[in-house]
């Protein structure tokens, strides 16, 4: 009877010592993989398209104190005003885009440069029948037209999701912009008339949302404000009948030209290759 409890004992710790040792040896289940993403790192070249607002305001002011002894009167009795209102335009732009972006994390910074052809053009104008007032009809326009400007801008955003950016961005503005301001008289021929060309500088800042798809691909959406530096040029009537070159001289203001922009765009990106997401 002692052996066969004996027995019985020994059989039972041999069970559970194979028990624990096919224990031991069963394998771990292996983690999956980290996913593999696109790297948001590298240089980028693209083209853009949109729409764009404009506005500017010129005004006017004599030039000498001939011209403004002879306007005096007019100007009193509001038949020659020297302001015609905001000047407001809108039209397409197209260009391209050159950057760089850097990605730490979820966090993307970088530093971009664009062109813009456009022909975005402002205008007010002024008619007035001069009825009762002891001078003859009046009319007057004032233009302000850009004709291309650059952008230069560093951006800031976050990952939202591996392959979408939101981000801000600011930076300096230039552009081309052409003014033309006129004060006539036609019955009398009397006429002054004033033209600027130059490139002015000023400030740009906005935001936009990118979408990078097929690994180099990236298609976006971007909003710009942007204000060009005001500027003032001479009018003159020198020529004209009616006008002297003693008595139609006219300094004109070129206020801040204002723009709204938004753009579609499309860039390859020359990225380093696809990275491991990191936890």
């Amino acid at each position: 009877m002692k052996l066969r409890l004996t027995s019985i004992l020994s059989s039972l710790m041999l069970v559970t010592g194979l028990g624990a040792a096919s224990a031991a040896d069963m394998a771990v289940k292996a983690l999956p993989p980290p996913p593999v993403v696109d790297s948001w790192t590298g240089f980028y070249l693209g083209i853009n398209a949109g729409g764009i607002w404009g506005r500017n305001h010129l005004t006017s002011t004599p030039a000498d104190p001939g011209t403004t002894a002879f306007w005096a009167a007019c100007f009193a009795a509001g038949a020659c005003p020297r302001d015609y209102g905001h000047n407001t335009g809108t039209s397409g732009e197209v260009g391209g885009q050159l950057g760089y972006n850097w990605q730490v994390k979820s966090i993307v910074f970088g530093v971009e440069t664009d062109f813009q052809w456009t022909d975005v053009k402002s205008t007010a104008s002024v008619a007035l029948p001069n009825t009762g007032t002891g001078f003859v009809p009046y009319n007057g326009a004032a233009s302000s037209k850009l004709e291309w400007f650059g952008t230069t801008r560093g951006r800031l955003g976050f990952l939202a999701t591996p392959n979408l950016l939101l981000y801000g961005t600011g930076g300096v503005a230039y552009g081309s912009v052409a003014n033309s301001w006129t004060a006539n008289f036609p019955a009398t021929g009397q006429l002054v008339a004033g033209f600027n060309r130059s490139t002015q500088v000023g400030w740009v800042a906005g935001a936009g949302a990118e979408w990078k798809f097929n690994h180099n691909w990236i298609v976006g959406v971007e909003y710009l404000h942007m204000e060009l530096q005001s500027h003032s040029f001479g009018a003159t009537g020198s020529g004209s009948a009616g006008c002297t070159a003693l008595i139609c001289n006219f300094n004109v203001n070129a206020g801040d030209f204002k723009t709204d922009a938004v753009r579609a765009r499309l860039s390859y990106e020359f990225a380093a290759g696809p990275v491991v997401a990191k936890y």
